[in-house]
């Protein structure tokens, strides 16, 4: 089924700017809305964990358009590389703060238990407990399941490189700008949707966390990540399943070779995460009822977006006085 292509005759700015923009500023007042519930050490010194988030983000909104005002004219395609995929890196900045706002907002309660019902009455008994207390003991099978969920930083990034890399930054553009409007349509609905996921929600997974699955390379290194990072929330719907359908179905048609690649390595992460006890079976449903949704609708939202996204790049260029982006051609369909 053939989706929208944008079509807006921007130069200054890519709708993903906007989209980076207006998120940073809603997620700033949302941060400001919860002074005073957490703290946070930083370089020795204990601070307002919003305050900090709240200003950060305060700042990522003000100062993209200084930085887009340096870099928009320089012709070099590695710094617009960057430019262009800089959102990326923002990702699990937005993703970071969703969780701890869902917490937040709700003194720490969660919807877990509706969730973990729901899996028992599919399927009669818990399938993020019972997957991997039958392979957990195989090195192998956990190194396949944590290089699976890995993948996931690989799987939502990589064609849309590959097309810039190619030069055609249209279809990069247009594949950035799905990805990055349904990931931040999550977060937004993350930070008031609070559901934890199974390793939180089990005191015999939380208490056992990941420490008993021996792998080789990936294993250690997720089990790291795991360690270091808050994901208690942002578990319903799944974005590695959402965002990872909606990235397949966009490399099919932009990177058909890439995507006959992928196809087994998305599988692979839906098991993944309820292997690695980070969702329940219904967050998987919910993943891939989402992504079906965001198919269908984004490029439309998107479309019917361009002459806004358009006066905004005409108001920004007059008011941070941003010089075209170099080798930006966006409004012709390839």
């Amino acid at each position: 089924m053939a989706i929208p292509r944008p079509v807006a005759r921007t130069e200054h700015l890519y709708p993903t700017d906007v989209f980076s923009i207006a998120l940073a500023l809603i997620f700033a007042v949302l941060s400001f809305l919860n002074l005073g519930k957490a703290d946070k050490v930083l370089i020795g010194l204990t601070v307002d964990r919003e305050l900090l988030y709240g200003t950060v983000f305060l700042l990522v909104g003000v100062v993209l358009p200084f930085l887009f005002r340096l870099v928009n004219p320089l012709e070099n395609r590695i710094v617009q590389f960057f430019r262009l995929f800089y959102p990326q890196a923002l990702y699990l900045l937005f993703y970071h703060e969703a969780i701890a706002l869902s917490q937040m907002f709700y003194g720490g309660r969660s919807l877990d238990a509706v969730f973990a019902r729901g899996d028992m009455f599919i399927f009669g008994f818990q399938p993020s407990i019972r997957f991997h207390e039958v392979f957990g003991n195989v090195a192998i099978v956990n190194e396949l399941f944590f290089f699976g969920y890995f993948s996931f930083f690989g799987l939502m990034t990589v064609g849309w490189w590959i097309r810039y890399g190619k030069g055609d930054i249209s279809a990069a553009v247009h594949a950035l700008s799905i990805v990055t409007f349904s990931f931040y349509s999550l977060y937004l609905f993350y930070a008031f949707f609070p559901v934890e996921g199974p390793k939180y929600y089990f005191v015999s997974l939380h208490r056992e966390w990941y420490d008993h699955l021996k792998g080789y390379l990936f294993t250690p290194l997720v089990q790291y990540l795991f360690d270091n990072v808050n994901l208690a929330g942002a578990a319903f719907p799944s974005s590695h399943v959402a965002i990872s359908t909606i990235s397949l179905l966009l490399n099919r048609r932009y990177n058909r070779r890439l995507a006959y690649f992928f196809l087994p390595l998305t599988v692979l992460l839906y098991f993944s995460t309820v292997y690695l006890y980070a969702h329940y079976v219904v967050d998987i449903i919910g993943g891939l009822i989402v992504a079906g949704i965001f198919w269908w609708t984004v490029p439309r939202i998107l479309a019917a977006l361009q002459t806004g996204l358009e006066q905004c790049d005409s108001a920004f260029a007059r008011v941070f006085r941003l010089p075209p982006i170099a080798g930006l051609n966006v409004s012709r369909e390839r």
